[in-house]
């Protein structure tokens, strides 16, 4: 984990690219809503309403997945040896007091002239969301420690949580992706012509025709984290990478080798180029080229110093938002996919970060195709995202749109405060019991069809929320699995029922085959409406058994194996 300092002034770099144009507090709340709830940018802003007459509300986040209405506020501490009392936090819970009515509610939109606060509370439907039985909850967030009053005045208070200094700096998931290979290493092109140019004071370019007996001498190849800033990463075995291996093995071939290839792109720190025909470069990481470099290094023994490749060598860091744009826009050999794209996300290296820090070489999450690991357990984001489109978004008819993933989807996918590893771990547990557990469906074809292991997902969340504990461990997966330990006795519990969940969805299907009714599965699925419809014709029996007592709930279940 990145190491925070939140005193004062010092907390100001955290997010000083918000302080334009906006006041200490308001960028200390959109910081912490980007990182800690984990939202886009976007989501973020249109929170806020931290301003005149805001009635002590900073920012307003509405997450109707779990059903909360999480009320912000915020203060910065100036004094780092001050703490944070209960005087504070009583001012607070008057504020939450604000959201508990509809009658409340109305009067805080009709006598407040923040303009912000009303457009919140109106877009969001609050008052609505209040009289469906959402949760209002208050999140306090300081740059100073709680004190034992506040300590004391938050155990008698549970709607309250509180982030203050210490929750800060130890709860902080880092975006950062570490690759960049603090080394040097110098190329020699004596004798072979150079083109160098500037764009602005800052970025270098220089395109000059490396020997391949170079290129392979840079850190980072065998472990592939030269490559950690390569949307694509290696493919494997590809007709490009085949088309490479055979130019490189065919020795006749080297001097043309220039001619056929389109080149690579290095981005680094640091470049000089010396009168000999030395070329110097230090920080650097391969965000162009993946492929072809893993075929020379995987073909040493025939390469020579005539096989050369034009590279592209840009002198920029490779974390600057620049160098994203030029990571996209260079990789042209194989088709990019969204997923691709997005594999430098914020929100999906917190994520790739979370789990390499609390899991170490356990679990790994995977961002990009290729992206190689030694972790004997392997997490695919792409699938992450059909499962939680299904399981949290319950839009199990989407799941087949992978184009939607990660571009017009994204955001409602990933940007919620409980995307996190845990969670991700669990819908994948439960994913992978439906596989096992789909042989049991009489129609097989059905069983085999691929939306079907979403849409078992989809009526899984819905018998889950008819269930308290069920709803419970739906929210907060966490509180139930532990560290882990307890991630075979949720497997159980769901095998056990989804096992009974398909008694009803078989017996629904015969139903419609005996009345003649032919059930189009593969249409059916792809629509909304049908698939609710087969929701209403499911879960009402399963649920009249669990009632009469012949099979468990989930909160049954997880009781008796855990007595």
């Amino acid at each position: 984990m990145a190491n925070l300092n939140v005193d004062y002034p010092n907390i100001l770099q955290l997010f000083e690219r918000f302080l334009v144009g906006r006041t200490e507090s308001r960028a200390f709340l959109h910081w912490f809503l980007e990182n800690y709830y984990r939202l886009d940018e976007f989501i973020a802003h249109d929170c806020i309403c931290d301003g005149p007459d805001d009635k002590g509300v900073d920012g307003i986040y509405v997450d109707e997945n779990l059903g909360n209405i999480d009320i912000l506020q915020c203060k910065i501490v100036k004094n780092k040896s001050k703490t944070l009392g209960d005087s504070r936090l009583k001012e607070f819970f008057g504020t939450i007091n604000q959201f508990s009515t509809a009658k409340k509610m109305n009067d805080v939109i009709n006598t407040t002239n923040n303009i912000e606060l009303k457009k919140v509370i109106i877009e969001n439907d609050i008052i609505n969301k209040i009289d469906q039985g959402y949760n209002t909850n208050g999140v306090f967030i300081t740059n100073v420690n709680k004190d034992n009053n506040a300590n004391t005045f938050l155990s008698h208070h549970d709607n309250i949580i509180v982030y203050d200094k210490d929750k800060l700096e130890s709860s902080y998931i880092s975006t950062e992706r570490s690759g960049t290979i603090n080394k040097s290493i110098t190329f020699d092109v004596h004798g072979y012509d150079l083109s160098e140019y500037s764009i602005g004071p800052d970025i270098k370019v220089l395109i000059a025709p490396l020997s391949a007996t170079d290129i392979i001498r840079m850190e980072g190849i065998k472990n592939q984290r030269l490559f950690t800033w390569d949307v694509r990463q290696s493919l494997g075995r590809t007709k490009v990478n085949k088309d490479i291996e055979k130019s490189i093995n065919n020795v006749n071939e080297h001097k043309h080798f220039l001619l056929y290839h389109n080149g690579i792109t290095v981005l680094c720190k640091k470049m000089t180029v010396s009168k000999d025909g030395k070329i110097k470069i230090n920080g650097y990481s391969v965000v162009n080229g993946c492929q072809s470099i893993n075929s020379m290094y995987e073909n040493k023994p025939s390469l020579s110093d005539e096989l050369r490749i034009f590279t592209r060598l840009i002198q920029i860091s490779p974390d600057d938002e620049l160098a994203l744009q030029i990571t996209q826009y260079s990789n042209n050999q194989n088709g990019i996919k969204p997923r691709d794209l997005q594999s430098n996300n914020p929100l999906q290296v917190r994520l790739q970060n979370e789990f390499k820090n609390k899991l170490g070489k356990k679990i790994f999450y995977q961002l990009s195709r290729g992206e190689k690991t030694k972790c004997p357990e392997v997490i695919d984001n792409e699938l992450t995202a059909r499962i939680l489109l299904a399981f949290d978004l319950k839009e199990p008819w989407t799941c087949h749109q992978t184009y939607k993933l990660f571009d017009e989807l994204h955001s409602r996918i990933f940007s919620r405060p409980e995307v996190k590893m845990e969670r991700i771990i669990i819908v994948n547990d439960i994913y992978n019991v439906i596989n096992d557990t789909l042989g049991k469906l009489e129609n097989k074809s059905f069983a085999n069809y691929t939306l079907t292991k979403y849409f078992m997902l989809y009526l899984l969340r819905e018998v889950l929320e008819k269930d308290e504990r069920g709803k419970n461990f739906y929210n907060n997966p966490e509180k139930f699995i532990g560290d882990f330990e307890k991630r075979e006795l949720v497997k159980t519990c769901i095998r056990i029922m989804l096992e009974d969940l398909i008694i009803d969805i078989n017996y629904e299907i015969r139903l419609k085959e005996e009345e003649g009714e032919y059930f189009d599965y593969k249409r059916e699925l792809k629509s909304p409406s049908k698939v609710r419809l087969l929701k209403r014709q499911i879960i009402p029996n399963y649920l009249r058994q669990v009632e009469r007592g012949r099979i468990s709930s989930f909160g049954e279940e997880w009781d008796r194996m855990n007595k």
